[in-house]
């Protein structure tokens, strides 16, 4: 009888431990994720897991400070901005911090299993008159690589008669356009863009598939065809 009943208290005794030392494993995680941040947590793309907010704050310092943006423009033109050219820098204005208090420390087990993914767009600063003038030496405003969009027409091909000429989208940049276009960029640390369907080319006013230039197709191929015979 006491054999069973002393079975039964080691058996609760090591219930009881074994619960004591899960539950301080807890809590021991709990402090530790009040000031780390959990898991799979990415901020602006870095991986900041189990880091600090001091900790995060001098990565995201390093990185502004070696950042460059690769741009890929059409006809396979390519250029880069590093960070000295338009003087950038990273400022924390708080919002690790404020990342950091959105953080519940008692679900860091959910952390565990799942990724979380935050933006940081109005820490980095630069100076926007050397990025506007940074412009004349990049290569898409080069004139041997500025080509004019030319717009969709109705010609005569021979063999063919009268058809459509497509149009072409060329390659000229809006500065205005790309400047908004390559701040968006650079605020948000991308590392690279591409120019081709971001809106900053100028295109072509009249195209392939315009009501007018279908009708006037039509009227041409009309004309084309008439016969006119002369009696004399």
């Amino acid at each position: 009888m006491k054999k069973g009943r002393t079975s039964h208290k080691v058996l609760l005794c090591t219930l009881l431990v074994s619960f004591a030392l899960i539950l301080l494993t807890y809590l021991g995680f709990v402090f530790y994720f009040s000031n780390h941040f959990f898991f799979h947590t990415e901020i602006n793309g870095i991986d900041v897991s189990c880091k600090t907010t001091e900790q995060v704050n001098e990565i995201l310092t390093n990185e502004t400070n070696n950042y460059s943006l690769t741009i890929y423009g059409r006809n396979e033109v390519t250029d880069s901005i590093t960070a000295q050219d338009i003087m950038l820098t990273y400022t924390s204005d708080g919002s690790v911090e404020d990342t950091m208090e959105q953080q519940n420390a008692f679900l860091w087990i959910t952390g565990a299993f799942r990724a979380d993914t935050s933006t940081i767009t109005n820490s980095v600063t630069y100076d926007e008159q050397a990025l506007d003038a940074l412009c004349d030496s990049l290569a898409f405003f080069q004139k041997e690589n500025i080509v004019s969009p030319t717009n969709a027409t109705v010609a005569y091909l021979e063999n063919e008669g009268y058809s459509i000429v497509s149009e072409s989208h060329g390659a000229t940049l809006k500065r205005k356009d790309f400047l908004t276009y390559i701040h968006d960029a650079i605020i948000s640390l991308e590392p690279e863009v591409t120019l081709d369907n971001s809106g900053c080319y100028k295109t072509p006013t009249i195209t392939s598939d315009s009501e007018e230039l279908v009708s006037l197709l039509e009227t041409a191929k009309t004309y084309a065809s008439t016969q006119l015979t002369y009696q004399f």
